[in-house]
């Protein structure tokens, strides 16, 4: 779990999301799959 208690400026929030990347993953399997979604959440 990622805790940041620090407060962000709109300037920077914008900053944030405009520099994050997308985080895609392919499974072979669904149970392949289900099991990663589930390990990440």
């Amino acid at each position: 779990m990622v805790s940041d208690s620090r407060v962000m400026t709109m300037e920077e929030r914008a900053a944030f999301l405009k520099s994050s990347g997308t985080l895609s993953f392919r499974g072979e399997a669904r149970r392949e799959t289900y099991a990663w979604v589930e390990g990440t959440l």
